[in-house]
């Protein structure tokens, strides 16, 4: 065995132009394994950085909806503000009721306003105006899955003791 080795050994050693040519071919091998690493590490770091962005950008749509639909629940809230101070007999005999609502983006709002006799206190009406809306984070089964919700005790200003 000692032999086969000294006689590989003479050999390299006879044959320097070629061993420089394998240790060049080594380097080149090298260089691009380590090319081919740091392309893969870009593209790993392009990948973080856009599923980083998208979900950004989906968060920001989110709080868009649900910013529309605390506008939409106040300007309800407005409008039975409004009934209330112009007629209590209408406001006190109103019932539950549901509005579409067309948004930004052909995303669909609907708006439910509820009222309860109890809750409030002597004489008053508790009003509960609901926003729901649907993104492409709900499940297929829920078609409103999201809502924001306002509840105000309404009492009868014009009552005077």
């Amino acid at each position: 065995m000692q032999k086969k080795l000294s006689y590989l050994c003479l050999r390299v050693k006879k044959r320097n132009a070629s061993l420089r040519c394998i240790s060049r071919q080594l380097q080149r091998g090298q260089a691009l394994l380590e090319a081919l690493l740091a392309l893969a590490i870009i593209v790993l770091v392009i990948g973080a950085v856009m599923q980083i962005t998208s979900g950004a950008l989906s968060n920001a749509q989110y709080v868009k909806n649900q910013n529309l639909a605390t506008f939409y629940a106040k300007e309800g809230m407005s409008s039975v503000r409004q009934i209330r101070d112009s007629s209590w007999s209408n406001f006190s005999t109103l019932a539950p009721y549901t509005e579409p609502i067309s948004g930004s983006g052909g995303i669909a709002f609907e708006r439910r306003t509820s009222f309860n006799n109890s809750g409030c206190g002597t004489g008053g009406i508790k009003t509960t105006v609901a926003v729901f809306w649907t993104d492409n984070k709900c499940d297929s089964g829920s078609p409103l899955c999201h809502k924001v919700e306002l509840v105000n005790c309404f009492l009868n200003i014009n009552n005077t003791p």
